[in-house]
């Protein structure tokens, strides 16, 4: 179900030109760099306040194509230079506000692919260690915010084919997931599978069914679950006259596979609003994530975090009771300066018994210094007087290098 302005890294890894032997391909390739310096001040009110400056470099070689094939290898180094102001999730500072920056050095990814592509049919098979976003990262993602990146050893297959290529067709197998913290006993084992089917209307936007069979064994039982969905997201914008943009989506969920809960909840989202030349995209939406009598909800087990919108993560694992969340969003218009962000406004309440469950405030903005680096202001507060959740304040100043 994808979201009007998602938040994320896109890092386009299509680039590598076809070559005449096998030698040449793999020797003459390119490198490839994403280099993030990062400074985060967050502070939540059960916590101590945290500051961390961190620096992280994904460093990489994509061969040339060769007969359809192509291989890519990165690896990953995180270094923190204030380990002891702030808690990352796996260090001893747990008195402090977390922010999820592990120091770490490991194989981010490491694939080989095979692809066709021809008048009114291409796919693309990839098999390794990858970065994807199946289904939209509302329900998997990279997490390719966060200085380490949520990687997934996998075989995924994706075609396009019909008039005008508009019908897709994906299909994810997932046997372990490399979460962000580097730490062995935190990944997840896996034996799940992801299947899309979208078509390309004019009139109508981009229709997709899909299907989640996610079972995380005994690394994450709670989180196994089957999800069957449907959506449609229209977001052609036109540049001389107001658009109308919308995204919708339903889908139920159960459990699944080694899930010791027997329950079953849906999800329903919404957002809609207006193009306006000049002005930017304003929406309004609605997402509920329902809950099974109090006993269990519909969770997005392996999402991006910060997703629709949402910065302070507060709410990346759905309360038993249900949540639903009302929100506006404002995105900045394309300026030939470079600057490009959104801010929104958050609502949330419990399903189960409508109680208050606070406000996120948000603010989103990149700035182009060049073709190769940006600059990326984050800030977020989420004001809340429920026992379950503290207050948060947050904010980070990055920069962004790439090649």
């Amino acid at each position: 179900m994808p979201a009007l302005t998602p938040i994320g890294e896109i890092f386009d890894l299509s680039g590598g030109q076809a070559s005449d032997g096998l030698l040449d391909a793999l020797a003459s390739g390119r490198i490839t760099l994403r280099s993030k310096l990062r400074f985060w001040v967050a502070n939540a009110s059960d916590a101590g306040a945290s500051q961390a400056f961190s620096l992280g470099a994904r460093l990489g070689y994509l061969t040339q194509d060769f007969r359809g094939f192509q291989a890519f290898i990165e690896g990953n180094h995180v270094e923190v230079f204030t380990p002891n102001d702030f808690f990352d999730g796996v260090n001893d500072n747990t008195d402090l506000t977390l922010v999820a920056d592990v120091e770490q050095t490991e194989l981010n990814q490491a694939w080989v692919q095979y692809g066709r592509s021809r008048k009114d049919f291409e796919f693309n098979l990839r098999a390794g260690r990858q970065a994807t976003a199946a289904i939209d990262q509302r329900f998997i993602g990279s997490s390719g915010s966060r200085q380490g990146e949520q990687t997934f050893d996998a075989i995924a297959f994706a075609s396009r084919f019909g008039a005008d290529r508009r019908v897709s067709f994906e299909y994810g197998y997932i046997d372990k997931v490399q979460r962000i913290f580097d730490v062995d006993a935190l990944d997840y084992k896996s034996d799940s599978h992801t299947l899309r089917l979208g078509y390309v209307s004019d009139g109508i936007g981009t229709l997709s069914a899909f299907a989640l069979l996610l079972d995380l064994k005994d690394s994450a039982p709670e989180l196994s679950n089957q999800t069957y969905g449907i959506s449609v997201d229209q977001r052609r914008v036109a540049s001389d006259r107001v658009s109308v943009v919308y995204s919708l989506g339903f889908a139920v969920q159960a459990d699944y596979g080694s899930n010791p809960t027997d329950y079953s909840a849906a999800s329903v989202y919404a957002e809609g609003g207006a193009a306006i030349p000049d002005l930017g995209i304003v929406s309004v939406g609605y997402e509920l994530s329902g809950s099974d009598e109090g006993d269990a909800s519909f969770q997005y087990s392996l999402t991006t975090g910060q997703r629709i919108h949402r910065l302070s993560d507060t709410f990346i694992t759905t309360p038993d009771d249900g949540l639903e969340d009302f929100f506006v969003n404002y995105e900045l218009p394309s300026s030939p300066s470079g600057l490009m962000g959104e801010l929104n406004f958050h609502y949330y309440r419990s399903e189960e018994d409508g109680r208050d469950l606070g406000t996120e405030y948000n603010l989103n903005l990149t700035k182009l210094l060049s073709p190769n680096l940006s600059a990326t202001l984050l800030a977020s507060y989420f004001d809340t007087s429920s026992a379950a959740n503290p207050n948060l304040f947050l904010a980070n100043l990055e920069l962004n290098f790439s090649f």
